[in-house]
């Protein structure tokens, strides 16, 4: 019987560390955690997934946007504090708090062009 591929780690590619902290830390308020790894800052959520931005595995072309058609989704329980905070920062917003089939949802954009959305639901089975 083949073996189903499971995911174990999220790692975007970013053009400098100090925005993507400012926008990982702190606006979303995940914790920054230990990395071994000099290329890449670790960040870590209470329940104890992980996730890294890193600098580029390869040369890449200047690009404004790194992110261009990655969309990633986390859990918030605060959208509208959050969305106030954002606009307030200066932080794209992709697309406003509105209804959808997993809840209330916002879409931001970080510093690299990555679309990042957040909703009130929890995890779907």
């Amino acid at each position: 019987m083949k073996q189903a591929t499971s995911l174990l780690f999220i790692s975007l590619q970013v053009q400098d560390f100090a925005p993507a902290k400012a926008f990982y830390h702190d606006l979303l308020g995940f914790e920054l955690a230990e990395s071994p790894n000099p290329e890449a800052m670790l960040f870590r959520q209470a329940n104890g997934a992980t996730f890294a931005v890193r600098k580029p595995l390869a040369h890449l072309p200047k690009t404004e946007k790194l992110g261009l058609g990655v969309d990633l989704w986390f859990q918030h329980a605060q959208l509208e504090e959050l969305q106030q905070q954002a606009l307030k920062t200066n932080v794209p917003l992709l697309s406003p708090l509105q209804p959808s089939p997993f809840g209330p949802k916002l879409v931001l954009q970080d510093p690299d062009g990555y679309a990042i959305t957040l909703h009130e639901g929890g995890p779907r089975s």
